[in-house]
């Protein structure tokens, strides 16, 4: 699962330069399914609203592909493009930390 959150935010890095259309309507696909399983994870892990949950839920809003936000810019785009993909890199390398040490320290409390 690390593994695609780190494809996620490389994808969404490489989107900044100039690429075919197609691949854009790619990257939505993608990083929707991303922002959805993060969500998910983020749900089952902490059960209340966290700022990574609403990070992620905020990133399928804007990727969505069944329903695009239209943002002309192509400068806003890059902008919203690094964030998010910096948001997978953070959940990717940062997060599973604090999760780990959720885990032990319930484990503690239960002994």
């Amino acid at each position: 699962m690390i593994n695609f959150f780190i494809i996620c935010a490389t994808l969404l890095f490489l989107s900044v330069f100039p690429l075919p259309t197609e691949y854009y309507v790619f990257l939505k696909v993608i990083i929707s399914i991303g922002a959805v399983l993060a969500s998910a994870r983020e749900w089952k892990m902490f059960q209340r609203l966290t700022v990574h949950l609403l990070g992620f839920v905020s990133i399928f809003v804007v990727f969505n592909p069944l329903f695009p936000l239209e943002i002309g810019s192509k400068l806003v785009w890059i902008f919203i493009d690094f964030a998010a993909g910096g948001l997978f890199v953070y959940y990717s390398l940062f997060r599973k930390v604090s999760i780990v040490n959720k885990f032990r320290k319930r484990k503690t409390e239960k002994v």
